[in-house]
């Protein structure tokens, strides 16, 4: 049994923004908003996250699949800055893969991030 309040994982807000960019291929301007607003809105949301969350009983093993501490506090700040400042730098290039596989890599460095143990990374 899952045992956690609702919670949105912050990278979810990554994956999200990587499938919504080629649905507005032709419109630049919305990707320029997708591509600022996603890491803003992943800002919002590591403020808001609980200590622990996620937390399944699995055949005698205890299964944390987001733990929150000071040092994870560092490195969310850290992957979710790096990707506030490549968004940025990367307005003015057209290929919209590039921003997809830049969303994926940022996801996947939260998520990494908050694994409690090795089980569930």
């Amino acid at each position: 049994m899952l045992s956690s309040t609702v919670f949105l994982h912050p990278a979810s807000y990554f994956i999200l923004g990587a499938l919504l960019l080629p649905l507005f291929d032709r419109v630049k301007i919305a990707q320029k908003v997708i591509l600022l607003a996603v890491p803003l809105l992943a800002f919002w949301q590591i403020h808001a996250l609980p200590e622990s969350f996620g937390v399944c009983h699995l055949m005698g093993f205890e299964l944390t699949f987001g733990r929150v501490d000071k040092l994870t506090y560092v490195f969310l700040h850290v992957f979710t800055l790096m990707a506030l400042i490549g968004a940025v730098y990367c307005l003015h290039v057209k290929e919209t893969g590039h921003h997809i596989a830049a969303f994926l890599s940022v996801a996947g460095s939260l998520g990494t991030t908050f694994a409690g143990d090795y089980l569930t990374i």
